[in-house]
């Protein structure tokens, strides 16, 4: 009879071990939860009496959810030729650096903006080393691992209009796509000033008219 009663005992027991771990199982499917809390108590028999401890309860943290971001970082700087001032056909010098900023891999990163064509991508890969990897294949970046960075430059040529302006306007757009398949997006827009040099002029002719006579 008591053997019959330490096995009824035990059945609460591992029931109770059963709730522990589907509550566990349920803070890691909602992130949302800091910690996991649990309380327990023992059950038992003494002299054919049923005795029970004492709850216990635990607080266990729960580490925060991993998650894949990307973000890009545009620059310009403005070629004038030497003489300070911008003139049409100067140049722009763009670099971009677009980054796996999360803590998880992202995949598919693409660069675009619509000012400029854009060089093959560059990787600086940050330790643990070897997390990104591109075949090539595409158009799009594969695999950029967390922290790691692609880069990329771009070459502008100014014209009338950005002169009359004073300044260039653009912005440069990073996609890619995380692990279950979701979309990715950031942007960076940048105004580039330009020094230009207003300047005035004129031209006077003069036309004699002598009635004729040449004199």
């Amino acid at each position: 009879m008591t053997g019959g009663k330490a096995r009824k005992a035990g059945g609460k027991n591992l029931a109770g071990l059963l709730a522990f771990f589907a509550l566990f199982l349920a803070a890691l499917a909602s992130p949302s939860l800091a910690t996991i809390d649990n309380v327990a108590t023992a059950q038992a028999t003494y002299a054919g009496n049923p005795v029970t401890s004492n709850p216990a309860s635990a607080s266990v943290p729960v580490a925060p959810p991993t998650s894949g971001t990307v973000s890009v970082v545009k620059q310009g700087t403005v070629d004038d030729g030497g003489d300070g001032y911008a003139d049409v056909g100067d140049t722009i010098n763009y670099s971009f650096t677009v980054t796996s900023s999360g803590t998880v891999e992202i995949h598919d990163v693409s660069l675009s903006d619509p000012l400029v064509t854009l060089s093959a991508p560059a990787l600086v890969d940050v330790a643990p080393l070897g997390d990104s990897s591109d075949s090539i294949i595409t158009a799009v970046w594969d695999v950029l691992g967390p922290g790691d960075q692609l880069t990329f430059t771009a070459n502008y040529s100014l014209i009338a209009a950005d002169l009359a302006l004073a300044a260039v306007t653009n912005t440069a757009t990073a996609t890619a796509q995380t692990t279950s398949g979701g979309p990715l997006t950031a942007s960076h827009q940048i105004t580039t000033p330009l020094t230009v040099l207003a300047s005035l002029s004129m031209v006077k002719t003069a036309i004699l008219n002598d009635g004729g006579d040449g004199i």
